[in-house]
C-alpha cells in the first residue's frame, strides 16, 4: 500500500524558503551580536589584532574620494580635440583632478561618436538622395 495518495503532497507546508531560513540566521545573529561585539571587544582589548582590525572596519569603514565640481575656462566653439587639449592642460597644472579628466574625457569622446555617426548619416542621406 502505498504512503501517500497519488496528487497529494507528502509535506503540506512545503519546502521552506530561503528568505525564512536567512531570516532566522539573521535574527539569531542580531539576538547574539551585542554579545559577539563584548567578545571582540574584550579580544581586541586582549592584544588580538585581527579583532581589532575586524572592529574597526565595521565601525570605521574606508573614506572615498570626493571629487568637488569644477568650472574649466573651455572655448565651446573650438573643435573636441582642442576640448580635450584643454582638459589635459588642467589636469597637469592640477586644476582637476586625474578621475575627473577621466570622465571629461570620456564624454567628449562620446561627443565625437555622436557627430561622427551624424555626419554619416548625413552623408548617406545625400547618397541616397542622388538619382
Amino acid at each position: 500500500m502505498a504512503k501517500y495518495q497519488p496528487g497529494q503532497s507528502g509535506n503540506p507546508r512545503g519546502r521552506p524558503t530561503p528568505e525564512k531560513k536567512s531570516a532566522a540566521i539573521r535574527k539569531l545573529i542580531l539576538n547574539s551580536a551585542p554579545e559577539f561585539v563584548g567578545m571582540m571587544i574584550a579580544s581586541a582589548k586582549a592584544g588580538d589584532v585581527n579583532a581589532g582590525r575586524a572592529l574597526l572596519v565595521c565601525a570605521c569603514p574606508a573614506l572615498k574620494p570626493v571629487e568637488l565640481p569644477v568650472t574649466l575656462p573651455m572655448d565651446a566653439d573650438a573643435g573636441i580635440a582642442d576640448q580635450g587639449r584643454s582638459v589635459i592642460n588642467a589636469l597637469a597644472q592640477g586644476l582637476i583632478a586625474p578621475g575627473q579628466a577621466a570622465v571629461i574625457l570620456q564624454a567628449l569622446a562620446g561627443i565625437a561618436k555622436l557627430i561622427e555617426l551624424e555626419e554619416f548619416e548625413r552623408r548617406l542621406r545625400s547618397l541616397e538622395a542622388k538619382p
